[in-house]
């Protein structure tokens, strides 16, 4: 099984880098509207295990995890100014 596991982050990994690179070349294309998200980072290192259903796909609780951290940068860009009565 640690095979298994050691392949699977492997190609997590590549996977990952993949999608950062494109990140990296949107941005130095001018695109300001891009944004990433390391899906490694979103769950805490003590709860991953529970924050799947399957070691890979989210339950509840990694939604909700999900949830934070897509919130995290998409809260500023939508937060609309109050603007002040005179």
């Amino acid at each position: 099984m640690k095979f298994c596991s050691v392949v699977i982050e492997s190609l997590l990994k590549k996977r990952r880098n993949i999608i950062k690179e494109s990140y990296y070349r949107a941005l130095a294309a001018g695109d300001r509207n891009v944004y990433f998200i390391d899906g490694a980072k979103i769950y805490p290192a003590d709860k991953r295990d529970e924050c799947t259903a399957d070691s890979c796909h989210p339950n509840d609780m990694g939604y909700s995890y999900m949830a934070d951290a897509f919130g995290e940068v998409i809260k500023p860009l939508i937060e609309i100014p109050v603007k002040k009565k005179r």
